[in-house]
């Protein structure tokens, strides 16, 4: 992930796996939610 407008709320990336669980690690094929401070852009690379 990158955000250069450190837009990214801290420990507020989450996924679901019977419940919302805290993610560090984001896998392909998977939904995320996440908290941000505000409109801009957070951008995600495949490598």
């Amino acid at each position: 992930i990158y955000d250069p407008q450190e837009l990214i709320v801290p420990r507020t990336v989450y996924g679901f796996d019977e419940s919302y669980v805290q993610i560090f690690t984001l896998a392909p094929g998977k939904g995320y939610w996440l908290r941000s401070s505000g409109n801009g852009e957070i951008f995600l690379s495949g490598n």
